[in-house]
């Protein structure tokens, strides 16, 4: 069946609205001619939002490391967060990797 861009692309944001709405309000810009200043300056904030918040645990866990227990909390999320952090990074370095072919 050869169906043309126009319809695909109308089909797909039927289809998927909810979960393109969420992928957008994340960050990905999926599925967008182009991406409105808005929504790239949405990015940064978020990104930078997330690093100072991982900063910021970090910091905490150096401020307190004599309560085991308030360690321990911060140690979970300094884990989880780095988790994501790594992904963030290889799926940017990836996705540039991928647009440059």
């Amino acid at each position: 069946m050869d169906v043309d861009k126009s319809h695909k692309n109308s089909l797909a944001e039927r289809r998927f609205r909810f979960l393109l709405f969420l992928l957008r309000m994340s960050g990905v810009a999926l599925n967008m001619p182009k991406q409105p200043k808005a929504h790239a300056w949405y990015n940064v904030y978020v990104v930078a939002s997330y690093y100072v918040t991982y900063l910021t645990v970090f910091l905490d866990y150096l401020r307190i490391r004599s309560d085991f227990e308030e360690s321990m909390k911060n140690v979970r999320m300094i884990f989880g967060m780095g988790l994501v952090s790594w992904m963030h990074l290889c799926l940017r370095y990836f996705r540039l990797q991928f647009l440059a072919t």
